[in-house]
This record gives structure tokens, C-alpha cells and sequence, in this order.
């Protein structure tokens, strides 16, 4: 399983308005270039962040984007199925097995092993475990400077 540009986008933007997190909004013109982002790639990233409720947007003079709950509360889970769609290691759909016979299909129980392992260790990591290791490895830069 390899995740997306856009996971890896989204988690950096994310990691930013969680260390701006009870703050109030950030502009996505901050965001983009903290995050070297091209504006209306951030914009793709930031509706889909929204529509999964993880972000909400505000216009307006102090407008920008901040995180619907606290960091703590934010899965890396929650933010790759917002932005890639479910974990899935396989081509195989949903339900049904690569070779077409779900209830023997050894492919199928080795795949859905592997997803659950990988889900497992995306679940136990939120925001707030993510950015208390970069404040960790790098403690100069415990915050973005906006």
C-alpha cells in the first residue's frame, strides 16, 4: 500500500491548523505556502478534509480553515479515508474476492489481514500524537510561523 501525494499534502496541512488548533482560522494562502502547496491543489485537499467534517471553512476577513475538533480526536485513518477513499491493499471490490469465490479465497483473508494490521496502526495515531513527535525531532520548530 502506498498513500497518496495527496494523504501526505493533507496530513502536512492538517498538522498545521492542528499546531494553530483553539486559535482561530488559517488562511489557506499561509497553509499553501508554509506547505510549498499550489493554491487550488490545497483548495482539492481542503473540501474533501471538509466534507469528511475534519475542517470547516470560514470566509471573511478572519476567515480560513481550523479543525472541526481537537487534534486528539483526529485519526491519520480519519484523514486518508477523507482524502483516498477506504484502505484497501487489492484491486479485488468490495465483497467480493480477486478470484470470485469470497468464502475460499486465501488471497482475500491474507488482504483483509493486512488492511486491518494497516488500519490498526493508522487508528492509533492522531493529530496530537504527530505533532508532539515533530515538536520531539525538532523542537525549534514546535509551531508554524504564520
Amino acid at each position: 500500500m502506498k498513500l497518496s501525494a495527496r494523504v501526505t499534502y493533507g496530513l502536512r496541512a492538517a498538522l498545521m491548523l492542528a499546531s494553530h488548533y483553539g486559535t482561530g482560522p488559517v488562511l489557506g494562502k499561509d497553509i499553501s505556502k508554509a506547505e510549498s502547496l499550489p493554491g487550488p491543489y490545497l483548495e482539492q485537499i481542503m473540501t474533501a478534509l471538509r466534507r469528511a467534517s475534519i475542517v470547516e471553512g470560514t470566509r471573511g476577513a478572519r476567515g480560513g480553515y481550523a479543525l472541526t475538533r481537537a487534534p486528539g480526536a483526529i485519526t491519520v485513518t480519519d484523514l486518508v479515508v477523507a482524502l483516498d477513499g477506504p484502505i484497501r491493499i487489492s484491486e479485488c471490490p468490495d465483497g467480493v474476492s480477486c478470484c470470485g469465490s469470497p468464502e475460499t479465497c486465501v488471497l482475500d483473508e491474507l488482504y483483509t489481514s493486512v488492511e486491518m494490521a494497516v488500519r490498526e496502526v493508522l487508528d492509533r495515531q492522531t493529530l496530537a500524537d504527530l505533532l508532539e513527535r515533530r515538536r520531539e525531532l525538532s523542537p525549534e520548530a514546535s509551531s508554524y510561523d504564520i
